[in-house]
C-alpha cells in the first residue's frame, strides 16, 4: 500500500527539497536560454533554432509557478522499497536526478540524459532484466491503443525480478494513433483487461477521465507494479 500522500508531503517538503527545486529551475532556465535565436543586427537575420524543447512539467514550473509532486511521491516510494538504481526512460531534462540519488536518465534527444537511446521492442530485448527499477512517464505512449499491452510488457521486460516499474500513458496519444474502427467502445474496460492480461503484480493503478477529460500532467493511466521474484 502506498503511504498517505499528505503525510508524505509533510515529511518530504523540507529545505533540501526546495534547494533541489531551485537547482532544477536554474538549470532549465539556462538550458532554455541556449535556444534563444541569435539576432544579427547588421542584416536583421534571425538564426533559427529548435525552440520545441519545453516539457509539460517545465511549462508548469516556469509559466504557471506550479510543480506537481505526484511522480516524486511514486519515485520516492520505489527508492524506499528498493535500493537499486531507477532508470528513467524518456527522461527529458532528467528532472528526477535533481531530487534523488541513483537516477539514470535515458533519452535520445536531450543532452541531460545519461544514456542516449529510444525505447522500442529492440531496446526491450537488448536490456532484458537489466534495470533494478524503471519509470516511463508519458514517454512510451506514442503507439496505437491496440499495442498498449505489448508496450507495457516490453517496458516490464527491462526490469529485474523484485524491481519496480512505473509507467504512465496519455489516453489521447493512444487513441489518436489507432484506426477509428479499432478503438474500443469501452476504453476503461479494455485498458483494465489489457493490464490484467500482462500478469504484472500491480501495486497501484490510477485511471481517470479516459473519455473526453483532462489528461493530467502525468497521463490518465498510471501503473505502478512490482516484477515477481
Amino acid at each position: 500500500m502506498l503511504p498517505d500522500k499528505d503525510q508524505w508531503c509533510k515529511k518530504y517538503l523540507n529545505d533540501k527539497f526546495y534547494e533541489n527545486l531551485q537547482r532544477y529551475t536554474e538549470h532549465i532556465i539556462q538550458y532554455k536560454k541556449s535556444f534563444i535565436p541569435t539576432i544579427n543586427f547588421t542584416s536583421y537575420e534571425v538564426k533559427k533554432t529548435n525552440l520545441d524543447c519545453t516539457l509539460p512539467r517545465e511549462i508548469d514550473l516556469l509559466a504557471y509557478n506550479r510543480f506537481d509532486l505526484y511522480s516524486l511521491y511514486i519515485v520516492d516510494y520505489i527508492r524506499s522499497n528498493n535500493k537499486g538504481r531507477i532508470y528513467d526512460i524518456g527522461c527529458g531534462s532528467n528532472m528526477f536526478k535533481f531530487f534523488f540519488d541513483n537516477i539514470i536518465g535515458i533519452d535520445k534527444y536531450r543532452p541531460e540524459a545519461d544514456i542516449f537511446a529510444t525505447f522500442d521492442e529492440k531496446f526491450s530485448v537488448k536490456n532484458k532484466s537489466k534495470f533494478e527499477n524503471a519509470i516511463a512517464i508519458n514517454s512510451i505512449h506514442f503507439i496505437p491503443i491496440s499495442k498498449f499491452k505489448q508496450q507495457l510488457q516490453d517496458f516490464a521486460n527491462c526490469i529485474m525480478k523484485g524491481g519496480y516499474g512505473y509507467a504512465t500513458f496519455n489516453i489521447n496519444q493512444l487513441v489518436s494513433r489507432e484506426q477509428e474502427s479499432n478503438i474500443p467502445k469501452d476504453i476503461e474496460f479494455y485498458v483494465n483487461q489489457e493490464i490484467s492480461d500482462t500478469g504484472l503484480d500491480i501495486v497501484s493503478l490510477m485511471m481517470h477521465n479516459l473519455v473526453g477529460g483532462d489528461d493530467g500532467l502525468d497521463g490518465n493511466i498510471r501503473i505502478l507494479f512490482k516484477v515477481g521474484a
